[in-house]
Parts: structure tokens; C-alpha cells; sequence
């Protein structure tokens, strides 16, 4: 609470703070935790995800995503697998990486990362749609960064893994995921309507099952857990439950918490003793990801779509640009 308070004085996103937090007393900060556990992250990492999309999910609703359904999820494919393709091309000369290894390193940098992007969008006064397609592109992308991370490595790993086992893979896990997702939100919704007689504790345990189901479902039948619990949130955030209120402001704070869970293991499994090795290539690539990849890969993910080239800076042109430089930090 006291990092989110420093952050809002700072105008910086709580989630840098925390992430500073954990390598401040992590094992090459101060000491306090000698912390290395990646599977205990991981696990971590994936709870953690699964509450912050389905919040955005319940957040957002699928009416008020359906309009920009098309460039959101333009977005998350082309936008991502486009990222990852050029940061992948270009580990390859900052880091002397095979190609496959590089398109590795560039699958795990090619996400938005949805539980960013839903924090900083709170309470934004970006234009609606602009908003819209922020919050569907954040959702649909984790998922697909995820897939091609488990592909590269299925690669690496599996000689006899081809084109075509890749072209499947993602075929059955969005097919089911997405399958699964909006099957579970619907029953979620109907068990939901039928639960406003009853105590509101009740509606705060249904939402949360259909989130833990709608992920454990998915990935029992192959399918893309996270995929499958955000169209969950999708779909009980576009109709009127009778305690919606409580059930968003509950689901928000568990985001919340899980944001900040996530965040601080995160910055446990930074060494920076260990940075300065390839300190100046790592930077570049950052750089390269924020000012080249990205934009290129969006530029060419809506070019069909009626954005112009003012809306990749600030959404709207001239007559939207001075209420959107209000809306940023006075440091900036």
C-alpha cells in the first residue's frame, strides 16, 4: 500500500516499485531473501495472471470489446508474432544467438503484458475505443506470447517437432481454450443470475470458480488456460449481474494483490551482479523492442484498420492531442 502511495506521488506505475522492491532485498540487494526458486515463481506467475485476466475480462465485458474485436485481436496475433519475429532477428546480432534460440528471446519479450497494461489503463482518459482495444489487445496477447514461447522451446528441444506440429499446437490450444472460455462464462453467468437471492459471499465464490474452471478446464483438455479464463471474464462482464459491484471490486482487489505478488518474485530473480555482462546488448534490445519492434508490428497489424499514423503517439490527431497530453505524467 505504501509502494502504490509513493508510486501515484512519483507519477510512476506501482508495478516498477515492487519490481525494484524485490532486487533491493533479493539475494544480490540487501540479502534479507536468497531467493531461486523459478518453479515457485512460476507458479506464482501463472495464479497471478489468471486473477489479473480475468479481472480485465470482467472488467471490460464483451459488449464494450465486441466493437474493436477485430483490431484487438489483429493486435495480439500479427502484432506479436511480428515483435518477436524482428527482436528475434536482432538478438541474433547483439547476442550471436542461433536463430531459433533468438526467436526464443523474442517470444518472451513480444507481450504487452496484460497486468501492465490493465494498471496503467485504470483510470486513464484515453479516448473509449482507444481504451477498448488497449484492454482486448492486452488480453488476447498473453496468450499468444505464451503459445510461442512453449513452441520455440518445443523446437529446441524436439527435433522431430516441424512446421506442422507447431500450426496444430496453437490450432488445439486456442480452439479449445476459446471453446472452453466462453462455455464455462456463460454457465458462470447463469449460476450467477441464480444466486441473487442468496448471500453475496456466495456470488464473490461463484466468480471465483469460474475463473479456477474455466483455467484448470482448459488446461486439462489441452487448451489455453489463459485464453479460456479471460473470454470467461469477457462474458460475466457483459451482463447485469445482481451483485456486480462487489464482484469487480473483490475480483480488483485480487488483481491488485496479484499484481504485486507477481511483480515482487519477479524482481527476487533479478541478480544484478549479473547485468553487467551483456549490460550495453541488453539495453540496445530493449530499445530496439520499445521503439522499433513494437511499432513496426502495429503499424502492420492495423493496416486495414482506420487508425491513423497519429494514433500510434496519441490517439485522435490534433483536435485529441492536447487532452491526451494531460493525461501524462508531468515528467514526460
Amino acid at each position: 500500500m505504501l509502494a502504490s502511495l509513493v508510486a501515484v506521488r512519483l507519477r510512476l506505475p506501482a508495478l516498477v516499485l515492487f519490481l525494484g522492491l524485490g532486487m533491493l532485498i533479493g539475494t544480490d540487494g540487501l540479502g534479507w531473501w536468497d531467493f531461486e526458486n523459478y518453479e515457485l515463481t512460476r507458479l506464482i506467475g501463472s495464479i497471478a495472471l489468471l486473477l489479473i485476466l480475468f479481472e480485465g475480462g470482467l472488467a471490460a465485458g464483451f459488449d464494450k470489446i465486441r466493437p474493436v474485436l477485430r483490431p484487438a485481436i489483429s493486435l495480439a496475433i500479427i502484432a506479436t508474432v511480428g515483435t518477436a519475429l524482428i527482436v528475434g532477428l536482432a538478438a541474433t546480432v547483439l547476442f550471436d544467438l542461433p536463430l531459433l534460440e533468438a526467436f526464443l528471446l523474442g517470444s518472451v519479450l513480444s507481450g504487452t503484458d496484460g497486468a501492465a497494461v490493465f494498471a496503467l489503463l485504470r483510470g486513464s482518459r484515453l479516448r473509449p475505443d482507444l481504451a477498448r482495444t488497449l484492454e482486448g489487445e492486452a488480453g488476447f496477447n498473453d496468450p499468444i506470447a505464451v503459445l510461442l514461447v512453449l513452441a520455440c522451446i518445443e523446437l529446441l528441444t524436439q527435433p522431430d517437432y516441424g512446421a506442422l506440429d507447431v500450426l496444430f499446437f496453437f490450432v488445439q490450444e486456442l480452439g479449445v481454450g476459446a471453446l472452453i472460455g466462453v462455455v464455462i462464462g456463460l454457465v458462470g453467468t447463469r449460476c450467477l443470475k441464480a444466486l441473487k437471492s442468496a448471500p453475496p459471499s456466495l456470488n464473490l465464490v461463484a466468480s471465483f470458480a469460474t475463473a479456477a474452471i474455466a483455467y484448470g478446464a482448459a488446461g486439462a483438455l489441452h487448451g489455453s488456460g489463459f485464453l479460456s479464463v479471460y473470454l470467461a471474464g469477457l462474458a460475466l462482464g457483459g451482463v447485469d449481474l445482481p451483485a456486480k459491484p462487489s464482484v469487480d471490486a473483490f475480483h480488483e482487489g485480487l488483481a491488485a494483490v496479484a499484481e504485486i505478488g507477481m511483480f515482487f518474485a519477479l524482481g527476487l530473480l533479478v541478480f544484478p551482479s549479473q547485468l553487467d555482462r551483456n549490460l550495453l546488448e541488453s539495453t540496445l534490445l530493449a530499445l530496439i523492442v520499445a521503439f522499433i519492434a513494437r511499432p513496426l508490428a502495429a503499424a502492420a497489424a492495423t493496416t486495414f484498420e482506420s487508425f491513423s499514423a497519429a494514433t500510434v503517439s496519441c490517439w485522435g490527431g490534433r483536435d485529441y492531442a492536447e487532452r491526451c497530453r494531460s493525461s501524462l505524467p508531468r515528467s514526460l
